[in-house]
């Protein structure tokens, strides 16, 4: 599913377009579309547009269901009479986490259907919310367009889009906020009450479950509870908290500062999000609603990101003494013939930056009494909370709260306390990317060795007499050159996958030549601009990092070629026959500069290209600069 900060892009993008045009337009919802299933298109009863491979509206009363294979949900509204007559208008947009919630209400004469409507539209694995006017609805979304419609909210002037990459999505309806299934908790602006829940949980693990488990691994499956974090963003809160990749969930969970450390990861995590992406995402929002991007641009995010897909990552110089420390430990440990464990007593420790905490730690509510110590932490003149629930559960379960476990001894005496983002990048160190089950994990922390063991490392019996050590989790480090395929330039420039962010998504608007295509096959562009966006995204799997870039790769070329071949025998409907060998020429490529063209008259003769520059597309301030939305991690 959209991890965290893709989940706040969409909804803000949403919000964005709700805000602007609410008084300006009406907003009643006209018709809902959606793409058919495969199963659906072999029907007999399909709708006309399906056939086509165009998105068709859903009549009154459909039961057309989307969702996980076993718990779909009805795409309509339980209601029997057409959308039209239900005359829902919106009135509200808002954030939840997983979901973007959107508020109706219906003016039908009908009681039973008259009154507040919300909609709460569950974005599942790849999903993004993009906005077209009417105009570009008609007449751009073509059959072959990259992406499906998962479902299009029809206001008339505008139409919200969740386009997917598979069709998977989930909508529930209800008359009140309350009644909703959604999660309605969420750790930036429900902390508190988030972080009794996260206890509950964790209590509740400590005495039904199997603890000895990766802590990434629990915390990805308790998805109710840690909503937002998958694949990608577990790595860069275990970061930000000073976790090592292979801490286990009872060592995570049963010690009280990196149990805080976490909670506060995950709040600064959201924050940023909250606060930020808008900053990340409003450069791209070229034309009205829509997000669209050259290629190059879907590299912004790494700017946000530490250690996921990156090869490398900043760090401040006293964290890498603390690095340069946990290294001498790792070598001692490799060197000890008896196995080491990795608790606080053998001097194992975590590499904990205040500064990637600070805005959790600033709040009101912080948890920095329990990640530094009450005297510590008094003494920094961090502010106290008074009854703090995480105290009282640790309290209850008969664990010390007052010395800190897993902290370098120059933490605690760290001046200042925070440092400038300047500061933040004095140093670097390489990341790792490892395996853990079918999932990655990046992490600045090397291998550890094999002959040390997690804290609270158990012992089953097995059988009379039989004593069999269970063996701890493990994580597989990927070799050199598989990573290189794992960074997120290598995707974004060498290959046709996705990488992760706001902007990278099936659904996500292309620039070429600064002409703005809406989708792959976009009719309402030349169909030079939509060969070369083909061409473009085909070359990118032909290409290595470290060499010269070409026009057209030899592999890529040899791969047109067969194509054309192919092309040349269906047209001939004589695959029995030696197809002559296919001459490759300019003349096509002329032949749509010159149709653009006669498309542009007005174009003048210092200007000779298919397009005006500005025509079609918003462009990016010229002072605009990546650097201008790089932000720390803190």
């Amino acid at each position: 599913m959209p991890e965290y900060v893709e989940l706040v892009s969409s909804c803000r993008l949403a919000k964005h377009w709700f805000d602007t045009v609410k008084d300006k337009s009406d907003l009643s919802l006209k018709n809902i579309y959606i793409d058919a299933s495969k199963a659906e298109q072999k029907s007999s009863k399909v709708h006309p547009l399906a056939k086509e491979g165009l998105p068709y509206p859903l009549a009154a009363g459909s039961k057309v269901k989307r969702g996980p294979r076993f718990a779909q949900e009805p795409v309509y509204p339980p209601i029997n009479s057409s959308i039209i007559d239900a005359a829902f208008r919106l009135t509200g947009v808002s954030f939840n986490p997983r979901n973007v919630l959107l508020q109706f209400q219906s003016s039908s004469p009908d009681a039973e259907v008259a009154g507040e409507w919300w909609m709460q539209v569950q974005m599942l694995t790849h999903t993004v919310v993009q906005l077209y006017d009417a105009t570009q609805w008609r007449d751009s979304i073509s059959k072959h367009r990259g992406s499906k419609i998962g479902m299009a909210l029809d206001f008339g002037d505008y139409v919200l889009t969740f386009l997917t990459l598979d069709n998977l999505f989930r909508t529930f309806y209800a008359r009140t906020h309350k009644s909703l299934p959604a999660p309605l908790l969420d750790i930036y602006f429900n902390f508190v009450e988030m972080l009794q829940a996260i206890i509950n949980w964790a209590e509740e693990r400590a005495t039904t479950g199997d603890r000895s488990g990766l802590a990434s691994d629990a915390i990805r499956k308790a998805a109710a509870i840690f909503v937002g974090i998958g694949v990608y963003t577990i790595s860069e809160l275990l970061h930000r908290a000073g976790l090592p990749p292979l801490i286990t969930e009872r060592e995570l969970f049963d010690d009280p500062s990196r149990f805080a450390r976490f909670i506060e990861a995950f709040y600064c995590h959201a924050a940023r999000a909250h606060e930020k992406v808008w900053d990340l995402v409003k450069p791209f929002l070229r034309g009205n609603f829509f997000i669209s991007v050259r290629n190059t641009d879907r590299l912004a995010y790494t700017l946000w990101l530490a250690v996921h897909g990156k090869d490398q990552t900043n760090i401040p110089k006293r964290l890498r003494v603390q690095y340069n420390d946990l290294m001498a430990w790792l070598s001692d440990a490799r060197e000890d013939k008896v196995p080491r464990c990795r608790d606080s007593e053998s001097g194992f420790f975590d590499l904990v930056e205040p500064s990637f905490l600070r805005a959790g730690l600033e709040k009101d509510h912080n948890l920095g009494e329990l990640i530094f110590g009450c005297d510590t932490w008094v003494a920094y003149g961090g502010k106290l909370w008074i009854d703090n629930p995480l105290t009282t559960y640790f309290k209850r379960r008969g664990i010390d709260v007052s010395q800190p476990k897993y902290l370098h001894p120059s933490v605690t005496s760290y001046d200042p306390l925070y440092l400038s983002d300047e500061q933040l990048r004095k140093s670097w160190l390489e990341t790792t990317l490892y395996y853990t089950n079918d999932k990655s994990l990046w992490s600045v922390i090397p291998q550890l060795p094999s002959n040390t063991h997690p804290a609270g490392h158990s012992v089953n019996v097995k059988g009379k007499g039989r004593r069999k050590s269970k063996e701890p989790p493990t994580i597989t480090p990927a070799p050199r050159h598989e990573k290189e395929k794992q960074l997120f330039d290598y995707i974004v420039n060498y290959s046709i996958d996705y990488a992760v962010g706001p902007l990278n998504y099936c659904g996500i608007a292309h620039i070429r030549h600064n002409q703005v295509i809406l989708c792959r096959n976009d009719p309402q562009v030349s169909e030079y601009f939509r060969d070369r966006l083909e061409q473009g995204i085909r070359r990118r799997q032909h290409l290595q990092p470290g060499t010269q870039k070409v026009a057209n790769p030899k592999a890529f070329k040899r791969k047109r070629s067969d194509v054309e071949v192919e092309s040349s025998q269906d047209e001939n409907h004589n695959p029995t026959v030696a197809p002559a060998k296919v001459k490759r020429s300019r003349t096509s490529v002329d032949k749509g500069l010159v149709l653009s063209f006669r498309e542009n008259k007005d174009l003048g003769k210092h200007r000779r290209s298919s397009i005006k520059r500005d025509e079609g597309v918003d462009l990016i301030d010229p002072d605009f600069q990546l650097s201008d939305v790089s932000y720390c991690i803190c």
